[in-house]
């Protein structure tokens, strides 16, 4: 059994390191668990989301990816469409999003000395 999970963790290590090796790497986590019985490794898997949970888990997901993208490119205009996308903006307009996003800059403006402001 030992000898089976030291191979799985390799391979996953192996996995790991090639994919960090990547230029463009994309920053999707995903957690996984397995259940160990007689000299086997099987992964659980988890049913589909309903569709009215995945629109939601979807949006969040790729607001969370292109602040990842705009974080690594040092790309501000990235980060806002990030921001004004998520769910908690909708009440405001394109004008107040950018003055948020704008003011929100300048209090933190210390922390983004690697972005143009």
């Amino acid at each position: 059994m030992k000898d089976i999970i030291a191979r799985e963790i390799a391979k996953l290590k192996s996995e790991v390191e090639k994919f960090f090796e990547k230029d463009e790497v994309s920053l999707d986590v995903a957690e996984v668990y397995f259940i160990f019985t007689n000299g086997m490794v099987k992964p659980v898997a988890a049913s589909p989301l309903p569709d009215g949970a995945l629109a939601l888990v979807q949006r969040n997901c790729a607001n969370i990816d292109l602040t990842c993208q705009g974080i690594r490119q040092r790309n501000l205009e990235k980060i806002f469409t990030a921001f004004i996308n998520q769910p908690l903006c909708s009440t405001l307009t394109w004008e107040q999003g950018q003055a948020l996003f704008a003011e929100m800059c300048e209090n933190t403006k210390e922390y983004l000395q690697d972005y143009t402001l």
